[in-house]
């Protein structure tokens, strides 16, 4: 049992260094990615500002189990929409939250959307989940250029993402379903970090310039 214990908590201090060497990454890439946007006159987007560590429990793992509980809450300014991740990528976006805890929705499952690119293609398209363990990818462009291998990452675009978080690889293409597999080990998913991100503000509609409302001209 003394030994079981001392595995435990030596595992877990690797996790929290692997978890804190991604949040590092993170805040680099992010200011790496500022500076060269303002070099090329592009207009700023939604970033990441911090990232909370959250420790999963009540659920097992299993098969068919595509939610988990997360012990972070409103109190910790999580909020429905952020994403969580790990060092190997992307787990999912959190889809409900109370005080100290929140659901956390995986990439799998059935109502799972989310917008990414393909390898050095650059193919864009919605990864699909199908509650398996190897979501898909669908609408996709009409003559793509992905294989099997190419790594699948996050686009960004609609803005409820980052861009750029990993995702996976794709590891079948038969009759037209192509396959991913996700890098997150399910059965091993204790710990995970959850992403501050700020969507991108939609534009305001301030109607049509140069008319008034009954059609006339200013």
């Amino acid at each position: 049992m003394l030994f079981r214990s001392y595995e435990e908590n030596r595992r877990l201090r690797e996790e929290n260094a692997r978890l804190r060497g991604f949040r590092y990454d993170a805040v680099r890439l992010n200011v790496e990615n500022r500076s060269l946007r303002e070099l090329l006159g592009v207009p700023p987007i939604a970033v990441v500002s911090r990232s909370t560590g959250a420790r999963v429990v009540a659920d097992s793992a299993g098969s068919f189990v595509h939610t988990r509980l997360i012990d972070v809450g409103r109190a910790h300014d999580v909020r429905v929409g952020m994403p969580a991740v790990r060092p190997e990528g992307l787990v999912g976006r959190i889809v409900a939250v109370g005080e100290r805890t929140a659901r956390l929705m995986l990439l799998t499952v059935f109502n799972s959307r989310i917008p990414v690119v393909v390898g050095s293609s650059g193919d864009r398209a919605i990864l699909e989940g199908d509650n398996s363990s190897e979501p898909k990818l669908a609408f996709l462009p009409l003559d793509p250029q992905f294989r099997v291998g190419d790594v699948v990452v996050t686009s960004g675009q609609g803005g409820m993402l980052p861009p750029g978080l990993a995702v996976g690889r794709i590891v079948h293409i038969e009759d037209g379903r192509i396959s991913v597999m996700p890098n997150i080990d399910w059965s091993r998913l204790d710990l995970v970090s959850v992403l501050h991100y700020t969507p991108a503000a939609p534009p305001v509609d301030r109607g049509r310039p140069g008319r008034t409302r009954d059609g006339r001209g200013r």
